[in-house]
């Protein structure tokens, strides 16, 4: 990740290098080549630079909202987190063509985050009754997604959650045969 206020010089020696005048445009050219190579940039890394907009981006929720910026990490290049927000809305200064990708990249994952983060929740809940010893045949009726549909892969899962569940610890103050 280059610094921003290298990215800066080298836009500003890079615009002398386009307008400079005889000697001065060449030894632009000459200052410019020696520290992209330097830091590791091309030409076209540094035009990029020159054509970027904000573009905004919703979300309806933290999750959403961490996805996106993962998916922004994936897509910008020479990402240094160069974001505006406002509620429930993230901006990213990008060229066209990171933010197709990161448009693409968070359409994508969006929906998918979502089924598993419900499914999470299911197991997370079915891990909390065992833990707690909660699980009971009369109390599986009534769900709509009994543990009978489970796969195996989810079954250890969830008891792989349920062993590192806290248990809550409730002292009955009924006994069987009354008060």
């Amino acid at each position: 990740m280059i610094d921003n206020r290298i990215k800066q010089r080298l836009i500003k020696i890079l615009a002398l290098a386009k307008r400079g005048v005889g000697g001065e445009k060449e030894n632009a050219e000459r200052m410019l080549n020696s520290l992209l190579k330097k830091h590791g940039m091309t030409l076209d890394d540094l035009e990029d630079q020159e054509n970027r907009q904000w573009r905004w981006f919703k979300y309806s929720s933290v999750a959403e909202r961490k996805l996106l910026v993962h998916c922004a990490a994936l897509a910008i290049k020479g990402w240094d987190y160069m974001s505006k927000e406002l509620p429930n809305e993230k901006a990213f200064l990008t060229t066209k063509a990171e933010f197709i990708e990161l448009e693409l990249f968070f359409n994508v994952h969006r929906p998918e985050l979502k089924k598993h983060l419900k499914k999470t929740q299911e197991h997370a809940l079915l891990a909390y009754f065992h833990a707690n010893g909660l699980l009971t045949d009369s109390g599986q009726k009534d769900e709509e997604n009994n543990s009978s549909s489970l796969t195996r892969l989810e079954i250890e899962a969830i008891l792989a959650m349920a062993n590192i569940t806290k248990r809550t610890v409730v002292h009955k103050q009924i006994n069987a045969g009354g008060l």
